[in-house]
C-alpha cells in the first residue's frame, strides 16, 4: 500500500508541475505579442544593447563605462548611424540574425536533451523563430541642435565614398568620426577629400583637410599633396642578386591583406611614401627611376637606387623607418 501511495504522490507531483508549467506558458505567451513571417512562422523579436561610455559629473567622457541591457525604447535616429537617447548622441552598430529556440534535425539525443531543458524551447510556439538584434551604442557627444553631417559637395559618388562621408559629423566646436572626436580640426573649414581616386581599394583610407593641413586617419601630414601619390610597381621576383620569388605580384593584395599593416609603398615627387590607413611615413629623396616594391608574408621591401631596403617599426609612434634589407632572412623565409 505504501509503495502504491508513493507512486500516486509522485504522479500527482509530476502532474501538478506539468499543469503549472502549462499555466505559466499560457501567461507567458499572452504577454508576448508575436507576428508571423511570410512563411506563417511565429516571430519573436529579441533586442539587446551594450552602451559604451558615459559622461561623468564633470561632463567628461568616461570611456571605461559599459552596461548591457534591453534595447532602449526612447532611441531616436539623427542621421546615418547617429542616434540620440535622452540628452546624448551615440554611434550605433548592430547585427541582425534569426535563431530557432529549439534544435531540430540532429538525429541524436543531444537535441532532445537541449529542448527539454531549455526554457526558451519549452516556452516557444511551434515553428517559432526568434529575430535577434544586438546593438552597440558608442557615446559621441551631448545632444545639440547643431549636431549635423559635415558639409560636402552633392554629386554622384562611389558607394564607399558616400559611406565615409556618412561616418562624419560636426557641431559648433568639434568634428567626429563615428564615435571619436577628431583632435586639432576646425569644423568651419573641415573637408573630407578623396585624393587617391574612385577605386574602392582606397576605401580603407580616411583623408580630410582642416587648418591648412591634410590628415590621414587623424594623422597630420602637413601640406603634403596626396593627389600626387603614385603607387610603386609590384614584382614577385626581385632579382638583382636575390634568387627567391614571392607569391605577391598583384598590387590589390596589399590593400586587402593585413600582413604589412595594410601599407603600400609609393612616391610623391622625390620622396618615398609608406602609406597606411592611420599614418604616413615619408622618406625624403629616396625615389629613383628603377624603384619597385615586393613583399614576403611578413615583411615589405623597397628597391631603390640599386639597393634593397625593408620597412620596419620606428623608434616612436606609428611611423616606420627604412633599414638595409636582411637578404639572408628573405631567402630563407617564404
Amino acid at each position: 500500500m505504501k509503495s502504491n501511495h508513493s507512486i500516486f504522490v509522485r504522479i500527482g507531483l509530476i502532474t501538478g508541475v506539468f499543469l503549472i508549467f502549462i499555466f505559466l506558458k499560457y501567461i507567458f505567451d499572452a504577454s508576448r505579442p508575436m507576428q508571423s513571417d511570410v512563411r506563417g512562422r511565429p516571430v519573436l523579436n529579441v533586442c539587446s544593447e551594450s552602451v559604451h561610455g558615459k559622461f561623468n559629473q564633470n561632463g567628461e567622457r568616461d570611456n571605461l563605462f559599459q552596461v548591457s541591457q534591453q534595447c532602449s525604447n526612447d532611441i531616436r535616429p539623427v542621421f546615418s548611424n547617429y542616434v540620440s537617447i535622452k540628452n546624448n548622441i551615440y554611434w550605433v552598430s548592430k547585427i541582425n540574425y534569426e535563431h530557432s529556440p529549439c534544435i531540430t534535425g540532429t538525429g541524436d539525443t543531444s537535441g532532445l536533451i537541449y529542448n527539454i531543458t531549455s526554457w526558451g524551447c519549452l516556452t516557444a510556439k511551434p515553428m517559432q523563430v526568434n529575430k535577434i538584434e544586438k546593438r552597440d551604442l558608442y557615446l559621441v557627444a551631448k545632444y545639440s541642435s547643431a549636431f549635423r553631417p559635415v558639409d560636402y559637395v552633392k554629386t554622384t559618388r562611389p558607394y564607399w565614398q558616400s559611406e565615409q562621408l556618412a561616418s562624419y559629423a560636426q557641431d559648433e566646436s568639434s568634428v567626429y568620426f563615428r564615435s571619436e572626436k577628431i583632435k586639432e580640426v576646425n569644423p568651419e573649414d573641415f573637408q573630407v577629400i578623396f585624393p587617391f581616386g574612385k577605386d574602392d581599394k582606397w576605401r580603407i583610407y580616411n583623408v580630410f583637410k582642416s587648418n591648412g593641413s591634410t590628415y590621414v586617419g587623424g594623422y597630420n601630414v602637413g601640406d603634403l599633396d596626396l593627389s600626387k601619390f603614385h603607387l610603386l610597381s609590384v614584382v614577385s621576383c626581385p632579382e638583382h642578386g636575390l634568387t627567391r620569388c614571392t607569391g605577391y605580384s598583384n598590387p590589390d593584395t596589399f590593400f586587402r591583406a593585413g600582413n604589412w599593416g595594410r601599407g603600400v609603398i609609393g612616391h610623391i615627387g622625390n620622396d618615398v611614401i609608406f602609406l597606411q590607413p592611420e599614418v604616413i611615413s615619408r622618406f625624403s629623396n629616396m625615389a629613383s627611376p628603377d624603384m619597385f616594391m615586393f613583399a614576403s608574408s611578413e615583411r615589405i621591401y623597397l628597391y631603390s637606387y640599386s639597393k634593397f631596403y625593408e620597412v620596419v617599426e620606428g623608434e616612436t609612434g606609428l611611423q616606420k623607418k627604412l633599414v638595409e634589407m636582411d637578404k639572408q632572412y628573405f631567402e630563407q623565409n617564404p
